[in-house]
């Protein structure tokens, strides 16, 4: 049990981190206007709205990246499928309130939801535990 609840943890750690990873990536490629205030939610949701579409998606690879590296943590520390869904769940929880926060088109909203799922499908078949 103590296994399957650390795995999981670390799986969505996992998620977090590669998460960030690659975003940061993206806003090294893309890096926001100087003096841009990235807490303010009105700010950070105007800049979104022009920012191109390679980089947004970025941001999507970042969700796909994420929930692969993730998921396949989970799997392969915690030995029990389930986690590999746990992950995929808190990342979509997550998405809803990003989503919530920050207008985003549609495709990226639905892109948003797709690319951690293939993340954690693909992640099930490399780990062989799905």
């Amino acid at each position: 049990m103590a296994r399957r609840i650390i795995g999981t943890i670390i799986g969505i750690l996992v998620f977090g981190l590669a998460t960030t990873l690659v975003q940061l990536l993206g806003h090294m490629l893309y890096p926001p206007p100087p003096g841009v205030d990235m807490r303010n939610a009105a700010e950070v949701a105007r800049i979104a709205a022009s920012i191109p579409v390679s980089a947004k998606l970025i941001v999507l690879l970042a969700y796909l990246v994420g929930g692969a590296a993730g998921a396949f943590a989970a799997l392969r520390l915690s030995r029990w499928s389930p986690s590999a869904w746990i992950v995929l769940a808190l990342a979509w929880a997550g998405n809803v309130l990003n989503l919530m926060a920050i207008p985003h088109p549609l495709w990226m909203a639905i892109g948003s939801f797709i690319a951690p799922l293939i993340g954690v499908l693909l992640a099930q078949r490399l780990a062989r535990t799905g």
